[in-house]
Parts: structure tokens; sequence; C-alpha cells
């Protein structure tokens, strides 16, 4: 399911990817995604900004 709305910081585009799939453009691990998101709300690179778009119950519901 593709739920991670990842935007390109270069060209401000967005795109929803799976996290197999911001993991492969990104470089990042998926855990380190999924944690930081969780610490923080989102995950930052230089290259990319990666949020969840999930609600709080669809979260919960998978977890």
């Amino acid at each position: 399911m593709r739920y991670l709305a990842v935007t390109d910081n270069a060209t401000g585009a967005t795109v929803l990817m799976t996290p197999e799939e911001v993991e492969a453009l990104t470089a990042i691990d998926a855990d380190e995604i999924a944690w930081a998101i969780e610490e923080c709300g989102v995950c930052n690179s230089l290259d990319h900004t990666i949020l969840d778009t999930r609600s709080e119950q669809e979260i919960l519901a998978v977890g």
C-alpha cells in the first residue's frame, strides 16, 4: 500500500510510495524511516521529506 508521501526537496514534487519504494529511492532503511516518523512526525533528508498519510486509526489497526 502506498501511504508515504515523499516530497523531492529540489522540485517540490510529491508522490505516494510504499516503504520499500522509499527505501530504494532514498537509500534510507525502511525501519529508520518508520522510527523517524514515529518519533518526529517526519523523516527528513537533504533530498526528500517523507510523511505518513495514514490516519491514526489505520496505524493502530496495523500495529
